[in-house]
């Protein structure tokens, strides 16, 4: 998600981008966007929490962007001078706890209801995640916006097609065979 939508900016005619990154390589392909690598230990939960509250707005200071995104609920608890835009994917760890641990749960539920205040605009990936967010947590949602997750381009190198996949059309469903998931409806 994070990486199509970097890409899609940098596409973008007079648009500078700034990505704070633990993974520069993911990136560093890509023209006209300035890489500040994090650490790796940031891709663990409390390492992330006390990188970002250290270092985050100090960034934001030095490089004086227009606008903060936020691919996950997570803002620093200090706020930040410039607006944010933050994506909320889901709220399963909010809402089913002993499906997603109580650790991940704790985590959500500690920066949630700040991340949201604090979030100058907020995207839900779904309709589906907006009417949760809505009945579920109180929320300005007249800063909430629906923007769906669209796949990036996939180019494959490969041409033939089975004959058999013609006869038999598929669906492929790539991801977990989990209740909240309504597999039973696709």
């Amino acid at each position: 998600y994070v990486r199509s939508v970097v890409r899609e900016l940098a596409r973008r005619e007079g648009l500078h981008l700034t990505v704070v990154t633990s993974m520069p390589e993911d990136f560093d392909a890509l023209d006209g966007v300035t890489l500040i690598k994090a650490p790796e230990s940031v891709r663990s939960y409390g390492s992330r929490v006390i990188w970002r509250e250290r270092n985050l707005a100090r960034i934001v200071r030095r490089q004086r962007p227009a606008v903060v995104f936020s691919p996950t609920i997570e803002l620093p608890l200090r706020k930040l001078r410039v607006p944010t835009l933050m994506v909320v994917h889901d709220l399963g760890p909010a809402q089913s706890p002993a499906m997603y641990g109580w650790g991940r749960w704790l985590r959500y539920h500690s920066f949630l209801r700040h991340s949201l205040s604090a979030a100058t605009r907020i995207v839900c990936v779904s309709a589906a995640t907006e009417v949760q967010l809505a009945s579920s947590i109180r929320v300005d949602m007249s800063k909430v916006a629906v923007v769906g997750e669209a796949g990036g381009s996939v180019h494959s190198s490969r041409t033939t097609e089975s004959p058999r996949a013609r006869e038999h059309p598929f669906v492929l469903h790539v991801g977990a065979l989990l209740p909240h998931k309504n597999f039973n409806t696709l």
